[in-house]
């Protein structure tokens, strides 16, 4: 993928892979400005309600407007292929942060961390809409010391949740056994990271 133009994004390099896609740096050509593309896995585009439901997901997470939660641009298809195209955080993830640089955290900084996060969930939560996989991996610390809270496949409206109806009063399936948010070898016996 590297070196390819998708729509008007060229992709640059490969930022990091995992359970929920493969997520690529990449230059907006129209506009100027680098993008965090990211690529969802198959599932979601050969099921027409999985697809819907992201759909669903990706609308209500870009709704969000909020200095603290990483702005999604666009979303599209290439080659059957669903895609996320979201703001660039150029910094690194809070867990590695943590696991790296823990002697920088002193409890002011630990405290301003915590209340750039609680103010983006805020906003979040004041649109009705829950994050379901808040984890350090989600969290995006830029070179300025500014929180980014990734909202990518880890939000939904709260109506979602608990009727399963959207905004818009329609029913949407959700999947059986789908798993929300992130688990882990021992998710199975009940024990949750």
């Amino acid at each position: 993928m590297i070196g390819k133009t998708i729509s008007h994004y060229k992709i640059i390099e490969k930022l990091g892979e995992g359970g929920m896609g493969i997520v690529y740096l990449a230059k907006d050509t129209k506009l100027d400005r680098m993008v965090a593309l990211k690529f969802l896995p198959k599932f979601l585009s050969s099921d027409a309600n999985e697809k819907e439901r992201f759909f669903h997901e990706a609308r209500a997470a870009a709704s969000l407007t909020h200095q603290n939660v990483a702005v999604i641009y666009e979303i599209g298809e290439y080659e059957s292929n669903i895609f996320l195209a979201m703001e660039y955080v150029d910094g690194e993830a809070l867990k590695t942060l943590v696991e790296q640089k823990s002697e920088l955290l002193t409890i002011m900084k630990v405290l301003e961390i915590a209340i750039q996060i609680c103010e983006g969930l805020d906003a979040a939560h004041e649109k009705e809409i829950v994050h379901r996989d808040i984890k350090s991996d989600n969290i995006m610390m830029t070179k300025k010391g500014k929180v980014k809270v990734n909202v990518f496949m880890a939000f939904a409206n709260f109506g979602a949740i608990y009727n399963g109806m959207n905004t818009k009063n329609e029913n949407i399936n959700f999947s059986e056994g789908l798993q929300v948010g992130s688990m882990t070898e021992t998710s199975t016996s009940g024990n949750w990271e």
